[in-house]
């Protein structure tokens, strides 16, 4: 029996003892990270140790841990990307990038409502996804304009004739809010700008437009740009989202190998090659109630803006401004460009980045200079934009993003409609000018040498010479500094858990100056003016995040609760002017003016008037998803906010009622998927979507009515917005009765069907 075990089971059990070990050994640990083509961390990518049951899938932050033996083979896998697989060797350490799959062009991933990426096929609402490189190659100044043409259902109006900087009205799905002319109504959807949240002017006709923050940013640093056009799409926002969201993503560092540069320079130039309204060229100058449009017996015309003249001849006439010179009577059918030049538009773009396993950074510098087609109008812009990630250890990631921009624009105007004395609407002013005018001579001549215009061309109409001499002397620039940031902190608590915190901040400063030449004999009169504006938003998100398959992988449960606060800080504005001309000609500063020196609300006081926060909400929100194989989609969202916007002072009795609730659901089937090896050859994709939610703003009415004399402080106007202090409150207030949210209900069904 000794025998027999020293024999056979001792050289067993020491077999045993060494298979074991070796496959102890063998079988360990291996970690990595999976990215996508532009080096970006992939989350929820399928991990698998091929011909067995072990499998796992990436986090959030692309990351997986899995058991392996070396020789085995990992699979990695993600709808739209193709499949790789990747032996494991002596390294316990994998990194993978995937390639997109020529055959998924239509699965891409999209940038939704607060930062959530998600599949295109899985989305049950519209949202259209655009490389930053799309874009660029527009060569514009503001964001919007870069988008006409390109994204079905949005509607955009490019007003540049008010000049280079104009803020283009925007907007997606037609109108969703009433308004008036006093209390123009918000219909132009949010930009979000790596989590600030940014709005577009919100200009009459008649107004003049500097242009909105959008106009501050590089349009080399976009990565992407993803349009929400549905209730759903952008319920997570609130009150924010009622009229969509475009959500921009900016570039970070890319994975590579050592520093990557990159360098764009854009030159652009343009000019206007036709009126901005037809023109007849057969009747000069005249008047229809003098003489009948005949010329006086000396062969001169009535001075008058018509062109109820005689027809052109060729004859030999005076010249309209100066009958001393006789010139031939014949159209002048391009005069009007001559209140126009040519635009340009120049920037250049210099950019290093740069990225490891655990740290990734970019920094960019651009150079703007756009010169606009009317008289001295331009903007210069100088922007910097930096971007550092970093994973702090295997629990904590950071990432901190900021980007400033020192904008100045010069000299813009109104495009009043019917407002040609003032010299703003300069479409409008070349209506009022004779058509056998050479306004080139005119204008190098209409001046006396000490400065006085010369009478007589226009005859009573003297406000149309006015006007165009504003051209020559008026000068204004607005000096915009911007600056938007944000600071995010993550943590993995398990392969199935994050929780992250995330704070945005935007400051914008803006310094206005107007310096007018004296306009009048001797250049007497003249104005020098100043303006000052500070405003600061803050938005704090806190999301916590849990994602778990369960019926063997069949359903993915993806479940995110979050908390946001957001509102605005101390707001400072201050305005100044001379008044009844200047002293000393020409001469610009506030001591030189020769009445006491107002500000432009016609008060002695001058300097900041402060505010308060005036503006705060408090949004709690969840987002349930679930997919089934893939195919089958289901979200449903909810999110309750609180708004002081709907709230009444401490000395207004009233009931508040300031707590809204804006649900959705959406439901995506990709029956191409289902049924993929029964679909024909020609198809490539193909699935359904509906979804309902309901979605509001901030309030229908004003929280108050007020009598004459009311000076807004702390409280809100009639559309609900905060404003910034007055230095006093002299008002009867009453409360609203019908003070409450707005709501609105959307319902949407989209079939999409590729071929």
């Amino acid at each position: 029996m000794t025998k027999l075990f020293l024999k056979v089971v001792l050289p067993c059990l020491a077999a045993l003892f060494w298979c074991t070990g070796l496959y102890a050994q063998n079988n360990r640990t291996i970690t990595g990270t999976v990215k996508d083509e532009t080096g970006t961390p992939l989350p929820a990518v399928s991990v698998k140790v091929k011909n067995s049951s072990t499998s796992t899938s990436t986090n959030s932050q692309g990351k997986f841990s899995i058991s392996a033996t070396e020789g085995s083979i990992l699979e990695f896998r993600y709808i739209g990307y193709k499949a790789r697989e990747i032996t494991v060797g002596s390294s316990s350490s994998i990194n993978v990038d995937m390639e997109p799959s020529s055959n998924s062009l239509n699965e891409v991933t999209v940038e939704g409502a607060l930062g959530i990426k998600k599949l295109d096929k899985n989305l049950g609402y519209a949202a259209t996804r655009l490389d930053g490189e799309e874009l660029t190659r527009t060569n514009t100044v503001n964001p919007i304009t870069a988008l006409q043409g390109k994204v079905a259902g949005v509607n955009i109006n490019v007003m540049s004739s008010a000049g280079v900087q104009t803020s283009p009205f925007i907007q997606i799905r037609g109108a969703k809010v009433l308004g008036s002319a006093s209390n123009a109504a918000n219909n132009q959807p949010i930009f979000v700008i790596d989590g600030n949240v940014l709005q577009n002017n919100i200009v009459g006709a008649d107004a003049q437009d500097g242009g909105s923050q959008l106009k501050n940013l590089n349009p080399d640093d976009y990565e992407s740009i993803t349009v929400l056009k549905g209730a759903a799409a952008t319920s997570l926002y609130g009150s924010r989202g009622l009229n969509g969201a475009i959500v921009i993503t900016t570039k970070k560092g890319k994975s590579g190998q050592g520093l990557g540069i990159e360098f764009n320079s854009t030159y652009q130039t343009s000019n206007i090659y036709k009126s901005p309204m037809a023109f007849q060229n057969t009747y000069g100058q005249g008047s229809a109630l003098t003489r009948e449009g005949n010329f006086a017996p000396d062969g001169t015309q009535a001075n008058t803006v018509g062109s109820w003249g005689p027809a052109f001849d060729g004859t030999m006439h005076p010249v309209i401004y100066d009958q001393t010179r006789k010139t031939p009577y014949v159209a002048q059918p391009d005069n009007w460009k001559a209140f126009y030049q040519n635009g340009n538009y120049i920037n250049n773009n210099l950019a290093l980045s740069g990225a490891g396993d655990k740290f990734n950074y970019r920094l960019s510098y651009s150079n703007n200079s756009s010169k606009g087609m009317l008289p001295n109008n331009g903007l210069k812009r100088n922007a910097i934009d930096i971007k550092v990630g970093s994973e702090l250890n295997k629990v904590f990631s950071t990432e901190l993003g900021i980007n400033y921009a020192n904008t100045v624009t010069s000299n813009y105007y109104n495009q009043s409609r019917y407002y040609y004395s003032g010299g703003s609407n300069l479409a409008f002013n070349t209506y009022y000018l004779p058509r056998n005018l050479d306004y080139n001579d005119w204008r190098a001549t209409y001046r006396n040498p000490d400065n006085s215009i010369k009478p007589g061309a226009f005859g009573n109409l003297a406000s149309v010479t006015s006007a165009f001499s504003i051209f020559d002397k008026n000068n204004f620039k607005n000096t915009e500094n911007s600056f938007l940031g944000y600071l995010q902190l993550k943590a993995q608590v398990t392969p199935w858990l994050d929780l992250s915190g995330r704070g945005n901040i935007n400051v914008l400063k803006i310094f206005g100056e107007t310096r007018n030449l004296g306009n009048d004999k001797n250049n007497v009169g003249g104005l020098y003016a100043v303006n000052s504006n500070l405003t600061t938003d803050y938005n704090l998100l806190f999301m916590a995040h849990a994602a778990k398959k369960v019926m063997d992988g069949d359903l993915n449960i993806d479940f995110r609760l979050l908390n946001e606060y957001y509102g605005n800080m101390l707001k400072e504005t201050s305005s100044a002017s001379t008044d009844g001309g200047l002293k000393v000609p020409n001469v610009f500063f506030l001591g030189n003016s020769m009445n006491p020196v107002k500000n432009f609300n016609g008060t002695d006081y001058i300097g900041y008037l402060p505010s308060p926060r005036s503006l705060s909400t408090v949004g709690l929100g969840g987002v349930l998803n679930l997919n089934y194989k893939e195919y089958l989609n289901l979200e449903i969202t909810g999110r309750n906010d609180w708004l002081s916007t709907l709230t009444y002072p401490t000395i207004v009795k009233g009931a508040n009622n300031y707590s809204v609730f804006y649900p959705s659901v959406n439901l995506a089937y990709s029956f191409y998927d289902h049924l993929k090896s029964d679909m024909p050859l020609w198809l490539s994709s193909g699935r359904l979507r509906a979804s309902l939610a309901y979605v509001g703003n901030a309030g229908i009415a004003g929280a108050y009515s007020t009598g004459a004399g009311y000076n807004p402080g702390t409280l809100f106007n009639n559309n609900n917005v905060g404003v910034p202090s007055g230095t006093q409150i002299n008002a009867s207030i009453k409360p609203n009765p019908d003070l409450k949210p707005q709501k609105q209900r959307s319902i949407e069904l989209l079939s999409l069907i590729h071929i």
